[in-house]
């Protein structure tokens, strides 16, 4: 018989970073060495805070909902640092105003949130 194993928080808090940078290196050709990241202003305050990526970023973090060791808290982790390092990715789809990246972090945490509920409800 095949048995999950159970992992604390702080486990999947690190696992999850590892992920996350393995993605970062594998997908951006290292760009740490590059030199090609550096702080990038927002396009504005308030424009287009939701937008298309928005019901990617629910979809996505309701995929998440599903891993079991995945937490709420490592799911705000992970919504902050991306919003973070996204002022620093050159390309034009992460140049958003800061009310995009606000609602990015609500629709994140609740499209993991509801699709849990929805799950425990099973």
């Amino acid at each position: 018989m095949i048995r999950l194993i159970k992992i604390s928080s702080l486990e999947s808090l690190f696992i999850t970073c590892i992920i996350l940078i393995g993605i970062l290196f594998f997908t951006y050709n290292n760009i740490f060495n590059s030199g090609w990241l550096y702080y990038q202003f927002p396009k504005s305050w308030f424009d287009e805070p939701i937008n298309h990526y928005s019901i990617i970023h629910f979809l996505e973090y309701g995929i998440f909902s599903f891993i079991k060791w995945v937490t709420l808290k490592s799911v705000l982790l992970i919504s902050f640092l991306w919003e973070i390092l996204e002022l620093c990715i050159p390309y034009e789809w992460a140049r958003e105003s800061w009310a995009n990246k606000v609602f990015d972090v609500i629709f994140n945490h609740l499209g993991f949130y509801g699709f849990r509920k929805i799950i425990k409800r099973r």
